[in-house]
Parts: structure tokens; C-alpha cells; sequence
């Protein structure tokens, strides 16, 4: 059933953005306290991110007003969380050009990313056929992949999108296909200062469509197209909707700018509202992510991007650590079952 807008229907009443800036003092602590171990074994910060969070969450929640801010993002009543200066590495490694650093060459960033998933509650996964298998995913340029519009990409735009869009929404029934990533995390290592992360939340593009491109848009009437980072797998969807809504999430979507095609002509003009409405929005967060400053987002609840770029590959480029994540295991197919964070897709 389409859903119109009404006053009752769930919208965020500003940017949803919660920001918390680490004392020096709690950086220090996390430096000194956070039982990080060196390894390259992404299967041991799994078992440990709970570990890991309980430390971290001692240290953030000595301040009520940090407490309040991560468990508003974790209740859903907040869809992005910004957490700014969280120690790194004194000894980073170049930029890694291929898409692969090791682990224990980041030994207490990527402490931190598995952490938070342990504050949060949220459960880090990866999918067959995307990174490699690997649950932390470097998004840095690659030579290689240039002109992908991925993570690894960086001479294209990265139009605004929800990522792995061709899977099941969190309201759609889990069947052959794992269900899409409700979390997305970006922990910067380097920064550049011309290239910022863009996030919105979904609402903000919701509340000024047009009632028919609303009921359009809720139909199963678009083609998704497998992302660029899906190497080798040039996948398209059955027809699926791009919006769609529950009394407890209100709206979420799978709107991507690149992978999504309208099957009829009020298919495509909704496509072409809904995407006007992001070009002339001015709520677009624009985070400069410097080093140590980590980002989470509900990835169906708010759309990101990033603008195209020319990366200097002199080894200091930008480079963030991204982790995907969602609350409910039974939402996820393992496709290996020695490691049940790769999931079918």
C-alpha cells in the first residue's frame, strides 16, 4: 500500500545530525585504555568489538551529553552520528593504492571502527563478491579504478546514493538475497579538505515531493543496477520500488543517482523530482572528516556522496576505513560458513 504524507507520518525535525568532540583527556584515555591487540585477522574483532565498545563507552559516557547523543542514534531517533577525534595511528602507512592495507598496520583505528559496532549494537558484515571478503573496506582511490563509481573510484562524481541498493530493504522479505546495509561508518585516517563526505537524511528530500511522485516512487516500477564495487557482476534488478514505508521506520529507500532507472515515463519524472530536490536542497551536511573523526549512518534512512577528484598518488591522499553493518543477523545469508560475516548477495 503507497503511503502519502500526513503530519503523523515519521519525519526528522532537523539535520539529524548528533556531533560529539573528544577531550583531549578521553583521547588519551582511549590511547591508554582500549585493549586493542595487532593482527590482521578481521575475525578477532568480531569477537572482541563488545570488549572494545564497553571501554569505549565507559570513556564517551563520563559525559552525559556524549550518552545521550549515542543513544539517541542507537534508539533511531537520530540517523547520523559524527564522533570527532578519536586517537590514530602516530605511523600511518602511504595510502594504500590497491584497496588492501593490513590490519595491523591500523591496529587501533580499526580497534575503534569495531568498537563503536559494539556500543551501537550494530553487527559488522561484508558480501561475497564485494572488497574481497573483507569486512573493513579502504576508501581510498585506486589506479585500477580510477572512473569507478565506487569507493575506489575518484575521477567521477559519486552522485548521491544508498549503498548496495539492488538488495532487500530492511521492510522487504529476506529470501535468496542478504538484506541491504542498514549502517555505513567512514573513520578518516587523512583527509583532503576539497573532497568532504555529504550526507542527508531521506526525510529532507521526502517532505517536498509531490504526492504523485511520492505514490510513483512506491511502486515496483525501477531497475537497480549491481555498484561498481560488485567487481565483474553486471547485475539488474526484477522491477523494485525505490521508497518505502513502515509505522515504525517511516520512510527508507534504495534511491541511487547512478544504478537506478524509471521502467515507465512517470517512473522516470519521479526519478527526475526526486533528484531536483537534492541538486536545489541546501540541507546537505558536507562533513570534513579530518584524521580520527569517524561518521555512522543509517544507510536506508539518508542518501550520501562525494564530488570527483584528482588524487595526487603521493601516498597521503585521502583514506578512510568504512564498515558496513546491521542489527539483526537473520537478516544476513552467509555465503561462507567459516566466516558467517560474508554474506550472500
Amino acid at each position: 500500500m503507497n503511503v502519502t504524507m500526513t503530519k503523523t507520518n515519521k519525519l526528522a525535525n532537523n539535520l539529524g545530525v548528533n556531533e560529539i568532540y573528544l577531550s583531549e583527556e578521553q583521547k588519551e584515555k582511549l590511547q591508554t585504555l582500549l585493549p586493542f591487540h595487532t593482527t590482521n585477522d578481521e575475525s578477532y574483532f568480531l569477537k572482541v568489538k563488545y570488549l572494545l565498545g564497553f571501554v569505549l563507552e565507559q570513556i564517551l559516557f563520563a559525559d552525559s551529553t556524549h550518552k545521550q547523543k549515542v543513544e539517541e542514534f542507537r534508539n533511531g531517533e537520530n540517523h547520523i552520528l559524527v564522533v570527532r577525534n578519536f586517537p590514530i595511528e602516530k605511523n600511518l602507512p602511504p595510502t594504500p593504492y590497491t584497496g588492501y592495507c593490513r590490519l595491523d598496520d591500523l591496529p587501533l583505528s580499526t580497534a575503534l571502527s569495531f568498537a563503536m559496532m559494539g556500543v551501537l549494537e550494530v553487527n559488522p558484515i561484508t558480501y561475497k563478491g564485494e572488497n574481497d571478503g573483507y569486512i573493513v573496506r579502504h576508501v581510498s582511490p585506486s589506479v585500477a579504478a580510477i572512473s569507478d563509481i565506487s569507493s575506489h573510484g575518484s575521477k567521477i562524481e559519486f552522485g548521491m546514493h544508498v549503498d548496495n541498493p539492488d538488495l532487500p530493504l530492511i521492510t522487504e522479505p529476506v529470501n535468496d538475497l542478504s538484506g541491504c546495509p542498514e549502517y555505513l561508518s567512514l573513520h578518516s585516517l587523512r583527509s583532503n579538505v576539497s573532497v568532504p563526505t555529504k550526507v542527508m537524511l531521506l526525510d529532507d528530500v521526502i517532505k517536498y515531493l509531490s504526492k504523485s511522485s511520492l505514490e510513483e516512487l512506491q511502486k515496483a516500477q525501477f531497475i537497480i543496477k549491481r555498484p561498481d564495487s560488485f567487481v565483474g557482476m553486471d547485475v539488474k534488478t526484477d522491477l523494485l520500488p525505490i521508497l518505502s514505508y513502515s509505522q515504525e521506520l517511516g520512510f527508507i529507500s534504495r534511491y541511487d543517482k547512478q544504478n537506478v532507472e524509471g521502467h515507465t515515463e512517470l517512473a522516470q519524472a519521479a526519478l527526475k523530482e526526486f533528484q531536483s530536490i537534492i541538486d536545489s536542497s541546501d540541507k546537505i551536511n558536507k562533513f570534513v572528516l579530518q584524521p580520527g573523526d569517524y561518521v555512522i549512518f543509517r544507510n536506508q534512512k539518508t542518501l550520501h556522496s562525494r564530488e570527483g577528484f584528482t588524487p595526487n598518488f603521493n601516498g597521503i591522499d585521502r583514506w578512510m576505513i568504512r564498515l558496513f553493518g546491521i542489527k539483526d543477523l537473520n537478516r544476513g545469508i552467509p555465503a561462507q560458513n567459516e566466516k558467517p560475516y560474508v554474506l550472500k548477495a
